[in-house]
């Protein structure tokens, strides 16, 4: 097929020539025939042709005595004419044709300085192909950056790059590498030509590539669904009613009470059933050492118990130590620091305490105090009126617990009605020595998670314990579903594993009954709100970690906001 020229915009596509016409063509060779050189003078030698697309390269030997040369063209219809300026001394010329597939004739001269010439037989040149630059390769850099880079085509004077982001002129590079800002966010493709002089390419057959590009949206406040940023004194009369009414026993039974300093002094040991002895009477603890890469960020030595306390009924109660880097701060979320600082090898940066009894839920958090001779020793650990969970700075409890444990604060009683208890599943958690670490920690989460299905947690976290293990799960040694599904998503596998699972399901585990996402119905069923609070106003995912990974992480061609739109019926997302 015959290449697109395009002289200028907009682009036109040449007729093939017409077909020489021999007779014309032997009288204008006649009218042009070779100069007859007197006896003794020598026409050039050597002459060679060559060239890229639309530019021809003639060489020739030098000749003894010549004072110049000249170099002549025709194209078999017109007559021959002189390429060279006067006075040509060199002994190689490079002529750009006008048209890259007619065959054009080449003549050589060689003039002396008695004023005799001779002119060496005619050379053809057919143009070369035109070709389009290999090696294309897009990079997205983040915030709507995508890099670009090619190989260098012999004979083109610049590259004209179109697609997403640009205008319909495309833009013009003369370099083989372009760095594109203000890209939009999603699936996109370009496409790069070779611009040849006369600005002839070949569109038909441009190099292409295609790239997901990933931004990171303006979002809201994150931790603020649904009951908002909360208030101080809120949160003062929270944590008030949680440490009056609340016997927090920690090591030798130094009494964990807010208002005041508090003098928590873990054992070297860790907090586990002999460091941490008791919340009230006869509680049985269990431990796990984990990291969180998909919540929060944090590495976590968390002690899970339940017991009954005299005059109040059931109490379970968790008790977390956060470890690792800030949000924000290079190791932030990273497997391999979060999971080391679990293993005492970094600074411990939030204990958070969880109770539920039949009057409701208390969420309180400390800061770890002064760390002593191992991470375990916490001295002096006050009660802060707020925590930071994200580079957004300070949060308050409990409302920034609830938009991932739900339910809503009753300022009559000030305690949480209507939270849960959130499971641990293995399969979305990182331990310390890679996933062959889990197996140190498997039975430990088990029993943890066994703590949690008899809290009376919501019907959804009910159901997934129950799937999680099978049934089984107060049977120790029963081992977790590796890359679980529940059932409810036995349809929709992959939506599950690549969007759900990930950045949905944890919180909504808690959410109402009616959105909580436990079976792909009650997503579709929902998928109007999903569409508006993701794709629109971009509060869900609703964790700093969960929202900047659903929007930029590299999950290769597989455009994660787009997937989502798709599943929903929407075009698009946004």
């Amino acid at each position: 097929s015959l290449p697109v020229l395009a002289v200028p915009a907009p682009v036109v596509t040449l007729a093939p020539s017409p077909a020489p016409n021999p007779a014309r063509s032997t009288a204008t060779l006649a009218n042009t025939a070779p100069l007859q050189p007197r006896p003794g003078t020598r026409a050039p030698t050597g002459v060679a042709v060559s060239g890229t697309p639309l530019v021809a390269r003639l060489t020739w030997d030098a000749m003894p005595n010549a004072q110049r040369y000249a170099v002549r063209r025709g194209d078999g219809a017109n007559a021959l004419v002189e390429r060279t300026p006067a006075n040509f001394t060199a002994r190689e010329l490079l002529d750009t044709v006008p048209d890259p597939r007619v065959t054009y004739r080449y003549t050589v001269v060689a003039h002396y300085g008695d004023g005799t010439s001779a002119e060496a037989p005619a050379v053809a040149f057919t143009s070369p192909a035109l070709v389009n630059p290999t090696g294309l390769a897009a990079k997205d850099l983040g915030e709507g950056k995508v890099r670009f880079q090619w190989q260098a085509v012999p004979g083109a004077v610049q590259y004209r790059l179109d697609g997403t982001g640009l205008p319909n002129t495309g833009q013009m590079e003369p370099g083989t590498s372009v760095t594109l800002s203000g890209v939009p966010a999603g699936p996109a493709s370009w496409k790069l030509t070779a611009q040849y002089p006369g600005n002839f390419a070949d569109y038909n057959a441009a190099s292409t590539v295609s790239q997901v590009v990933r931004v990171l949206p303006s979002h809201g406040r994150w931790l603020n669904k649904a009951n908002g940023p909360g208030d101080p004194a809120s949160s003062f009369r929270h944590y008030l009613q949680a440490c009056t009414e609340t016997a927090i026993r920690i090591a030798n039974n130094s009494l964990l009470d807010c208002p005041r300093s508090i003098r928590a002094l873990l054992s070297t040991g860790g907090v586990g059933t002999e460091a941490f002895s008791h919340l009230t009477e006869d509680f049985l603890w269990q431990e796990a050492v984990y990291g969180n890469t998909g919540d929060l960020g944090f590495g976590r030595r968390t002690s899970c118990g339940s017991g009954v306390k005299s005059g109040i009924g059931p109490v379970t109660a968790c008790y977390s130590v956060s470890h690792g880097s800030a949000p924000g701060e290079d190791g932030f979320a990273d497997p391999a620091v979060i999971t080391d600082a679990a293993q005492n090898s970094s600074r411990a940066r939030t204990i958070t305490v969880i109770v539920k009894d039949p009057r409701g839920m208390q969420f309180m958090v400390y800061d770890p105090g002064v760390i002593a001779s191992s991470y375990t020793h916490f001295g002096d650990s006050r009660s802060t009126g707020s925590i930071i969970l994200d580079t957004e700075g300070s949060k308050l409890p409990p409302q920034a617990c609830l938009a991932c444990h739900g339910g809503w604060y009753d300022p009559a009683t000030a305690r949480v009605q209507g939270a849960t208890f959130l499971p641990l599943d293995p399969s979305q958690l990182v331990f310390a020595g890679g996933p062959g670490g889990r197996a140190a920690q498997e039975e430990r989460i088990r029993a943890i998670n066994q703590t949690i299905f008899m809290s009376g947690p919501s019907a959804a976290v009910t159901k997934y314990i129950n799937g999680l293990y099978k049934g089984m799960v107060y049977h120790p040694g029963t081992r977790a579903v590796d890359d679980y599904v529940p059932s409810g998503w036995a349809q929709q596998p992959g939506l599950y594993r690549s969007i759900v699972g990930p950045y949905c399901a944890s919180c909504h585990l808690a959410a109402r009954p009616e959105m909580n996402f436990a079976t792909y119905g009650n997503f579709l069923d929902n998928a109007a709100l999903i569409h508006t609070a993701v794709c629109v106003a971009r509060t869900m995912p609703h964790a700093e970690i969960p929202f900047r990974e659903f929007w930029t992480k590299d999950t290769g061609v597989l455009y994660l906001p787009g997937l989502l739109a798709a599943a929903l019926g929407y075009r698009s997302c946004p």
